[in-house]
């Protein structure tokens, strides 16, 4: 078993946020699906937060512990074959098998754009 630190943005206009959730399209529920398209098997990918309904992001990191052989440094190429234009993954480590994206986060950013015109 590895541990795999996955970089990704994405346009969250039409997903309900980061964390699957029986209600409706999340980004979480799109990167299992295309993991499990590469490693042929459901692994539990962990967000280092939650977005709401609509947000974006620009460098939200998640981990993967899997036994997934497919090289590190392809991994976002496969990923991105199988995943949606609004989504994209752009960096792959091998992380610390005690690594959490969640809990091992060092910061967060938050950028508000507010349109006031008519």
């Amino acid at each position: 078993m590895r541990n795999l630190l996955l970089t990704l943005r994405y346009d969250g206009s039409r997903y309900h946020g980061w964390q699957i959730q029986p209600n409706g399209d999340t980004v979480q529920q799109r990167l299992c699906d295309a993991f499990y398209k590469i490693s042929g098997k459901n692994e539990n990918i962990i967000g280092c937060s939650r977005t709401d309904a609509g947000v974006h992001a620009n460098m939200f990191c998640c981990n993967v512990r899997t036994d997934c052989t497919v090289e590190a440094e392809k991994i976002p190429d496969a990923l991105n074959f199988y995943l949606p234009s609004d989504i994209a993954v752009y960096g792959c480590n091998e992380v610390d098998y005690d690594f959490h994206a969640r809990y091992d986060c060092k910061g967060k950013e938050y950028v508000y754009l507010i349109y006031n015109g008519k």
